[in-house]
């Protein structure tokens, strides 16, 4: 029935939680809420990582790489020379410094953190110098090649490069995070 002015609602009611449901309500949503934020970045992870594949696999990059002679030699182990050096930077700050990090804590008897900021605050500034020329130098050797395409094939293929790291099982997260 409708009433003089008013018009009345198809109204849905629901149980009002206690406090030990809303607690339970809460965390069920928060955990749902991380599973589907997992999903979407894998999701995107394959995407980025199968484009990657693709444009090495159709373009023949590697052999490219290695045999055309439209390819610029000496950009090309300008590149190499930077990816090389970033790799041992890389290298440097997970593998060395951690180590030095349980030596210090040895031989102090407690444990000794090592900010890789402080302890070497010019790592990351390098990375970022030598990966732009990275970036540059492999842009310039592939420009014969592959002409005004050479800086989206790169972006791609570092994007894919980067998203990759989604399937290294340690790589997730830190070791606290994996106990828990």
């Amino acid at each position: 029935e409708k009433f003089e002015g008013m018009a009345v609602n198809n109204v849905r009611y629901r149980r009002v939680a206690t406090t030990e449901d809303a607690g339970d309500d809460e965390e069920k949503k928060k955990q749902r809420a991380e599973l589907i934020e997992k999903i979407v970045a894998k999701i995107q992870a394959v995407f980025w990582v199968a484009t990657s594949v693709a444009i090495m696999y159709y373009t023949d990059l590697p052999k490219t790489l290695m045999e055309d002679k439209r390819i610029n030699r000496l950009f090309l182990n300008v590149a190499v020379v930077c990816l090389a050096i970033n790799i041992v930077i890389m290298g440097y700050l997970t593998f060395w410094v951690p180590y030095q990090e349980r030596v210090l804590s040895k031989k102090m008897g407690k444990p000794k953190k090592l900010d890789w900021e402080v302890y070497c605050p010019r790592m990351i500034p390098t990375m970022t110098a030598f990966g732009l020329l990275f970036f540059f130098a492999l842009a310039k050797a592939m420009w014969g090649v592959y002409g005004f395409l050479t800086p989206l094939m790169l972006l791609v293929l570092f994007i894919g490069f980067i998203f990759s790291t989604h399937f290294i099982p340690w790589a997730g997260g830190s070791p606290d995070q994996k106990a828990n």
